[in-house]
């Protein structure tokens, strides 16, 4: 399933892509930002990189 990602004007931001226990985050041109994998319960960024723990997959739009 994939979701978009729309800021406060309404514009696309980007997409949540659910894959398995992984939702995937994709900027607006389908580039990956990162994702958050709920087996381990963190999110990383593109290169793996831990930056949260839980699901705050919103932030990587930032």
């Amino acid at each position: 399933m994939k979701e978009t990602v729309r800021d406060a004007s309404g514009k696309t931001v980007g997409y949540k892509v659910q894959r398995g226990s992984q939702t995937v985050v994709e900027d607006a041109s389908g580039k990956m930002l990162g994702r958050f994998d709920k087996n381990v319960n963190k999110t990383v960024d593109k290169s793996g990189k831990v930056l949260y723990s839980g699901d705050q997959t919103s932030a990587l739009f930032e």
